[in-house]
């Protein structure tokens, strides 16, 4: 069965093909905009007592005290940005960004962000009225890409803590473990510029009185950008000189412990086990101490770069909890370009055996740190199953650097204190004292960009996804309420459904995955806020077949009318600490099913209940349904397929193994009267499906529509 087809596109003119058309391949209006800006100078009345406004564009960093632009003065009054940065004068290099949620009507993020905006770009003489926070009031958000970490957490907050007596106290962002000031600040200042860290901004998390005077300034810039991955290439593969990446120049800062070869950090290879690894990486011991690999990349090459990403050993430990990339001109004096504690992680998680929290707020045992969804330096194939190819092309696992003008010839990646007892959140993992790297990329801003996707022109269905020739990756959606999301879009082949280097382009909408813990286990699914529109509530998690994902509230107003149910790792589920040669989306699949449907297609009898303005309570019989395994007799026949198992439950009463997150095939519409894809051997938090001689888990279970 071919799966092809168009549902609408407001671009039918704009094709894959027109390279050049400047209309959709120029970038959107301003650069980054310094828009707010507080540090501490002497006399008096100081920081927030003698606030000064301007015009949008005319702030510069040359200014002192407190200065901000009204968001009435931001282009669309405060409507028009993508991005807001949250960095400081001194460390340009730690960054903090926020995605502009505020035009979607559900959930909280969005409202409560725009709480933290009315609140730091006003007076504090209007504080704790309107819509600006109150003393001790929190706000609730998430970091989103061009974070340094936590980019998946669902537990980051701003707290205010001044009732307008204070000149320094702002709203705070950090960890929500009680109050900011003793659970761990990031950026901010909750108290006198001299005390509790004073003006803060850094990747440590600083808890408790003292620190001192940082004589930094903090910087919150405007950005109508939001990064996306076909914006980017990695410099390593696509090398701009005649030679080889892996032919620069490369050293390390030791020859101790040494196994490996730096250059091969610059090989595009995805690695799923152990062995070997000294072909493949490069290993230098550094216990405490500082220690680097190093590339120069010739003179006449000198390079900007704007994302950094590192994956490590498979097995894991073999870095810091201080990691930086520094560059340099001369090799001897360096500029730091990025700092980072725990790698953003594209929202799975270094889990370990104690309890963290689920999406509906509830204790799990093997769930991630509640405060990141990442606990280690480096990216690990044995922490969510990250290997090279699922890593450039996922803006939410990069690290951001610095901006700059200046392009440098020598670049280095390391850090500080390699030999740790813990993880960056304390729940197990640590290191070993050494540096192992598999994969270093650095990414580089195409000279041309393909705006489609983009913040600034979202994709209104997957055929302009297709329109487009987008690769595999985050883009932005609208519905047709003008409400936005950020998906993960993958391309499968027609014929037999699954993913594929070319076909047509679907989004994932669900994910529920063996090493992720992030969705409650057997009946605890059995609640509306696992339908796939969250019970009216925004998203959680991050869009990534491998780890825990449902797409929130934007659906219930999408028009599509396809949807494909695709498993992968059938009797191979490696939960939390995955081993070697575990199972990972499209690269290393094992035994997979794929069933793909359209619920508003064929004979009207064959299609069930209401699919308008979309097919979410649709049930779609099987003679309509293309199946497909990667193994003879890989399923167990069903007579109905539908597109949200929770919605369908009429009395959410399913048991254990029949609870599915997302799509499933099952006797008579309702999965609690009999589920065969969807209901695992004794399911935990993941999935699974029936084959002919029995029920068995799976690695991955994800939920697509186009």
């Amino acid at each position: 069965m071919a799966i092809i087809g168009h549902i609408s596109n407001q671009e039918t003119s704009i094709k894959g093909s027109d390279a050049v058309h400047s209309a959709i391949n120029s970038e959107v209006g301003h650069g980054r905009v310094l828009i707010w800006s507080l540090n501490y100078t002497s006399g008096s009345p100081n920081g927030l007592g003698s606030p000064t406004t301007h015009a949008f564009g005319s702030m510069t960093q040359s200014m002192d005290g407190f200065n901000y632009v009204p968001k009435a003065n931001w282009p669309h009054k405060g409507y028009g940005w993508g991005r807001l940065i949250f960095t400081s004068r001194n460390k340009p290099y730690v960054q903090w960004a926020f995605a502009n949620e505020q035009m979607n009507t559900y959930g909280n993020h969005g409202q409560e962000m725009e709480k933290v905006i009315d609140t730091l770009f006003s007076s504090k003489s209007v504080w704790g009225s309107g819509n600006t926070l109150a003393a001790n009031e929190k706000a609730h958000v998430r970091c989103c890409a061009g974070s340094s970490g936590s980019i998946g957490s669902e537990n980051m907050m701003f707290q205010h803590n001044n009732g307008g007596n204070e000149n320094f106290d702002v709203p705070t962002f950090g960890f929500d473990n009680g109050n900011i000031w003793t659970s761990g600040m990031l950026w901010g200042c909750i108290d006198s510029y001299s005390n509790y860290g004073g003006l803060l901004n850094t990747v440590t998390p600083h808890a408790g009185a003292g620190g001192g005077a940082s004589g930094d300034t903090l910087e919150i810039w405007w950005d109508s950008y939001y990064p996306k991955a076909n914006d980017y290439y990695d410099f390593f593969a696509t090398s701009e000189t005649n030679g080889k990446a892996n032919a620069y120049t490369w050293s390390t800062s030791t020859s101790q412990g040494a196994g490996g070869n730096p250059a091969f950090v610059a090989e595009q290879t995805d690695r799923f086990t152990s062995v070997n690894w000294g072909s493949h990486g490069v290993q230098r011991q550094h216990y405490g101490n500082v220690g680097w690999v190093t590339v120069d990349l010739g003179a006449g090459n000198e390079q900007t770069f704007d994302y950094t990403f590192a994956i490590g050993y498979q097995g894991g430990s073999h870095m810091c909890l201080n990691n930086i990339v520094q560059a340099s001109n001369d090799n001897s004096n360096w500029t730091d370009m990025g700092h980072w504690r725990s790698h953003n992680g594209g929202g799975c998680g270094d889990h370990s055996g104690t309890a963290g929290i689920t999406a509906l707020g509830n204790s799990s045992g093997g769930a991630a740190n509640k405060d990141e969804a990442y606990d280690s330096g480096y990216l690990f194939h044995k922490a969510g199953n990250h290997c090279y190819s699922n890593t450039v092309n996922h803006v939410m696992k990069w690290m951001p650097l610095r901006e700059t003008t200046t392009a440098y010839r020598y670049w280095r990646i390391g850090g500080v204190g390699f030999n740790t007892g813990t993880g960056a959140h304390g729940n197990g993992g640590g290191s070993n004292g050494y540096q192992l790297i598999i994969n270093w990329g650095l990414m580089k801003k195409k000279d041309v960009i393909d705006q489609r996707g983009s913040w600034q022109r979202p994709f209104t269905s997957l055929a302009d996804a297709d329109d487009a020739s987008v690769p595999d990756g985050m883009y932005w959606f609208i519905n047709p309420i003008g409400e936005k999301e950020h998906l993960f879009v993958a391309t499968f082949e027609d014929e037999k459904g699954f993913p594929a280097r070319g076909g047509h382009r679907w989004a994932l909408v669900a994910s529920n995955h063996g090493s992720d813990r992030k969705i409650d286990a057997g009946t605890g699914r059995n609640n509306n806020g696992y339908k796939l529109g969250r019970n009216g509530n925004q998203s959680f998690g991050i869009g990534n077949p491998d780890a825990d994902f449902i797409c929130g509230n934007w659906i219930e107003q999408f028009k599509f009318d396809w949807c494909k149910i695709y498993g992968w790792g059938y009797n191979s589920l490696d939960t939390y600490n995955v081993g070697n040669d575990s199972v990972v989306f499209k690269y290393q699949d094992g035994n997979a099913i794929a069933v793909t449907w359209r619920p508003g297609a064929g004979r009207n009898e064959k299609t069930h209940d209401t699919y308008y303005p979309n097919p979410l309570s649709s049930r779609t019989e099987r003679e309509w349904c293309n199946i497909h395994t990667t193994w003879d007799n890989g399923y167990y026949n069903f007579v109905y397929a539908v597109v949200d198992s929770v919605r369908m439950d009429g009395g959410l009463n399913a048991n254990s193994n029949q609870s599915t997150l997302g799509a499933s095939c099952n006797a008579t519409g309702d999965p609690s009267q009999g589920c065969h894809i969807g209901h695992g051997s004794s399911e935990g938090s993941h999935e699974g499906w029936y084959h002919p001689s029995g029920a068995l888990d799976a690695q991955g279970y994800t939920t697509w529509i186009r």
